[in-house]
């Protein structure tokens, strides 16, 4: 077999991102190559996530192996030439060669790694565009919990209907979610709860392209299935919150915030901001906002003129979550709600962007 060092490089990065970290099936712990009539594949799998990449490939063998996972430095270092891969399939033995440099490595047999057999296309499924699903994910996931004790919380909920898909993350401190139209088969509703590291590795994946994702929908689990490659999750059993109920319907005050700025003052407030919850406080006197906080370190205020209607306030917010949600967006600005001392603070595209994304962030509520 013969493959072009970069193509075959994309390839193997890809889906050594399924790889689990450390397996006690060792199994697992290898990449499987099966190679077909005129198409290569190879993939991985931690038995939550799997990842497929098929490549093209002129010849007639068919046969399956397994690669250890140091293929993938191996090639990544290899000269920028043609890579030639040859097995011997009675040993299980791995040859490379790409211009002088050569190795052997030892394989191993495939006959028990496990692979999925699932086709999208006698599934319900919704198409979208790369690019859009990449921006979607990122502005969601990073509101999930890292906590494995609430495991519904460690995943993002997608939810499908005929308006299109709304995705909701939350770590019970904060909600994201975004609504956005798709195209597809859907005969009835659907909602899957995919676990964030998940959607993380997704994200990595995606291109910032035009080109469609179908989302392909199983009894407990989903596929996405782009240009050369397939994703399988498996999904949480599970079930979500409703959190609609949390969200104000009206607000006391909104702040018209430029995005870019209201970051860089967030981020220098951050700097001596300590403790877990990394408090700023935020107080508005008429239409001048002020950002400030104080630490052992020392104290640091800012303020800027915005656009404010309605009450003036004070309120501490966790500059973690102000400052993650600012770096996963685009919009140049923010219209924020807020909702006295102790309410939630709501975060809105400006007037000329997009209605369909909103951040709710829950105060601290700090002891004098």
């Amino acid at each position: 077999m013969i493959f072009d060092k970069r193509e075959l490089l994309t390839c193997l990065e890809v889906i050594e991102k399924a790889l689990p970290v450390r397996s006690p099936v060792s199994v697992i712990n290898n990449i499987f190559l099966n190679c077909q009539e005129e198409k290569v594949l190879f993939s991985a799998t931690n038995l939550e996530l799997e990842i497929k990449y098929t490549l093209p490939h002129p010849g007639q063998n068919k046969f399956k192996v397994l690669l250890p996972p140091r293929i993938v430095d191996i090639i990544r270092y290899l000269p920028d030439q043609q890579v030639k891969i040859s097995c011997d399939l009675e040993r299980h033995g791995i040859n490379i060669t790409s211009g002088p440099a050569s190795y052997s490595l030892y394989g191993a047999d495939a006959a028990e790694y496990p692979v999925s057999s699932l086709s999208t296309e006698e599934s319900t499924y919704v198409d979208i565009s790369q690019a859009r699903l990449k921006q979607a994910l990122r502005q969601v996931v990073f509101a999930s919990s890292n906590e494995e004790g609430r495991p519904v919380f460690t995943g993002l909920l997608f939810t499908f209907d005929e308006t299109g898909v709304t995705i909701t993350g939350s770590d019970t401190y904060r909600v994201a979610l975004l609504k956005m139209s798709v195209s597809g088969s859907l005969s009835t509703p659907q909602q899957v709860l995919i676990p964030a590291r998940t959607i993380r590795e997704l994200v990595k994946i995606l291109n910032d392209v035009e080109q469609t994702v179908r989302i392909g929908f199983h009894k407990n689990q989903v596929s996405f299935d782009f240009q050369q490659v397939n994703v399988v999750a498996k999904v949480l059993d599970e079930k979500f919150p409703d959190i609609t109920g949390i969200i104000p319907s009206d607000y006391k005050t909104r702040v018209q915030l430029p995005r870019e700025q209201f970051e860089e003052t967030v981020t220098r407030a951050s700097l001596l901001a300590e403790g877990i919850n990394r408090a700023v406080c935020l107080s508005l006197n008429g239409s001048n906002l002020q950002v400030s906080t104080s630490s052992q370190v020392g104290k640091m205020e800012e303020g800027q003129a915005v656009e404010a209607e309605g009450e003036d306030f004070k309120i501490y917010l966790n500059s973690r979550f102000l400052l993650e949600m600012m770096r996963a967006v685009d919009y140049k600005l923010f219209r924020a709600e807020f909702n006295g001392t102790n309410g939630p603070v709501i975060f809105r595209p400006g007037e000329e962007e997009e209605e369909n994304y909103l951040y709710l962030v829950l105060p601290i509520k700090m002891t004098s």
